[in-house]
């Protein structure tokens, strides 16, 4: 991708479910995931799938559960954006292949590729059924009741304006 840029995803929602030994129920909970754009790959085989591949590798996910402390989720991760114009599904992902952890199914995410900001997007969401590690044990959905992707360019800081030349 010719115009990197540092990216942040979130993935909100309210879930039931395990972290560790920490049960919660019907808690608030975000998912984080700072990254790069050039980190972008597209799987175009039957029709264009933009992945974020390895993405803990080159970025940290954590994720936040009201009540509970801030845990590090890794271990090769990936951000899917599907589009799939036959099935009208567009949906955002995170999770370890071929599993999404949480994903959020919507259609205004149709022809998003990861690339730029969208968001807050509010859709119907999936999770695992599988347990997924992270640094405070486990985690584990059992339920969720609503779910929302953002995604944020970093905006870069001021640039500093220069006297013109003879106005010091």
């Amino acid at each position: 991708m010719s115009n990197a840029a540092p990216i942040i995803y979130s993935f909100f929602g309210v879930g039931s479910g395990t972290l560790g030994t920490d049960q919660f129920d019907n808690e608030a909970f975000v998912i984080t995931i700072l990254t790069n754009t050039d980190s972008i790959v597209t799987n175009a085989n039957m029709y264009p799938v933009p992945v974020l591949q390895n993405l803990c590798s080159q970025a940290t996910a954590t994720i936040a559960i009201a009540g509970l402390p801030s845990s590090i989720i890794g271990f090769g991760l990936t951000i899917t954006a599907l589009n799939n114009p036959q099935a009208n599904l567009y949906q955002v992902s995170v999770g370890l292949a071929p599993d999404a952890l949480v994903g959020v199914t919507a259609p205004a995410l149709k022809g998003y590729g990861l690339d730029k900001s969208i968001g807050p997007v509010f859709g119907s969401g999936a999770f695992s059924q599988k347990p997924y590690p992270t640094t405070a044990g486990n985690l584990l959905f059992s339920s969720f009741s609503s779910t929302a992707f953002l995604a944020a360019l970093a905006v870069p800081g001021p640039t500093p304006l220069r006297p013109a030349p003879g106005n010091r």
